[in-house]
């Protein structure tokens, strides 16, 4: 529910206000898309190939997302944040106990990595003692894959830190209750605090349909302006439910408040976590080094977690997920999952992310973004 152009939205009034942030460049890793998309032209979304990064972030006015900056540079250590109360029911990035009697080795980064103080949440003790698993070791006898996937979780973490506001597009494909539903092109923006999500349907599957979700607020449920081939009665009509309610489930495997990058990393930690104590609940993993999908311009590093039998509800017979990390900034910006007979059941594919973004309450306010349905 675990990965810019200005969004396709119509602009509407508001309060004429100094701008609120910076916005960052865009990743390197967008993959070139073509000029049209199912139909529909695509150039509002296209971004021009970004040049070196640079120390310093362009300031753009507040309203529709402009052409994004030059590349996402978040190579800068800003100073430490004050730990702040965290309402969202996202699962919190597990401690990860370093390796018994081995030495982790550093990440080697691209850019200087981010120090943010994140605060943790220890994993909670097992009732009874953990079965174990051999871990893969290097030449020297060093615990090699543990510290490298330790690395790609605290690179992952430490951007992460740094990004209270982002967009990204997102193009998503998913088997819900047996049935493998057409892929979905899908615009969408995030707030940390309160954990906040906008999304905006831009392909042909959902073609203009908008979701506004805000943690605590607007009567603390989900809220959709439902696209012409959305249930006849409610087409083109402001449409709220409950963040749970079956006719959410029934489109989307996971539910509103895991999308965005926190809790995909935090999904990946309880991995890393697991295997740094030899235990096998999580199951085993691989490192893949730097692949070349067709999604992104560069290649991408590549982990390969195998799924045991009973793994979650949704995997009852086990299967494989594959984790692509951004090779210059950590993040997920790529998961594939298989079950166990090798069939794609999960695809998600981030890509054109801008941190931070302009993004304030308006931005997720349904009752000022769709005045016109709400009469």
């Amino acid at each position: 529910m675990l990965p810019a152009a200005p969004l396709d939205e119509t602009p509407r009034p508001k309060a004429v206000a100094a701008p609120r942030g910076t916005p960052g460049p865009v990743l390197s890793t967008a993959a070139e898309q073509p000029k049209k998309l199912s139909g529909q032209e695509e150039s509002t979304y296209e971004f021009p190939t970004p040049p070196a990064p640079t120390e310093t972030i362009p300031v753009a006015p507040k309203g529709d997302l402009p052409p994004p900056p030059p590349l996402f540079s978040i190579g800068t250590t800003p100073p430490p944040l004050p730990p702040a109360p965290s309402p969202v029911p996202a699962p919190a990035l597990p401690t990860l106990a370093p390796p018994v009697d081995v030495e982790a080795k550093p990440a080697v980064l691209s850019t200087p990595a981010l120090i943010v103080n994140t605060p943790v949440v220890a994993t909670p003790s097992q009732s009874s003692p953990a079965p174990t698993i051999k871990i893969e070791k290097n030449d020297s006898g060093g615990n090699d894959l543990t510290s490298k996937l330790r690395s790609l979780y605290d690179h992952a973490s430490q951007s992460y830190a740094a990004m209270d506001t982002y967009t990204l597009r997102m193009r998503r494909r998913e088997v819900v209750a047996g049935k493998a539903r057409p892929e979905e092109l899908i615009l969408a923006k995030f707030r940390r605090q309160p954990f906040s999500i906008y999304l905006k349907w831009v392909g042909e599957e959902g073609k203009s349909r908008e979701v506004c979700y805000v943690q605590g607020q607007h009567e603390g449920v989900l809220h959709t302006l439902m696209a012409p081939g959305d249930l006849f009665l409610f087409a083109g009509k402001h449409f709220k439910c409950a963040p749970d309610s079956p006719l959410v489930k029934s489109n989307c495997r996971y539910p509103i408040t895991d999308a965005g990058f926190g809790p995909v990393i935090a999904r990946f930690g309880r991995l890393v976590a697991a295997l740094d104590k030899g235990e096998i609940r999580e199951g085993s993993a691989k490192l893949l080094g730097k692949v070349k999908r067709p999604e992104f311009d560069e290649p991408v590093e590549g982990v390969v977690q195998t799924l045991p039998a009973n793994f979650e509800s949704l995997f009852p017979g086990g299967g494989q997920r594959f984790w692509y990390f951004d090779a210059n900034h950590g993040l997920p910006v790529l998961i594939v999952t298989l079950d166990h007979q090798g069939k794609e059941v999960e695809y998600y594919c981030h890509d054109r992310i801008q941190a931070p973004a302009n993004l304030d309450d308006d931005d997720f306010n349904p009752y000022r973004l769709w005045k016109a349905a709400a009469k």
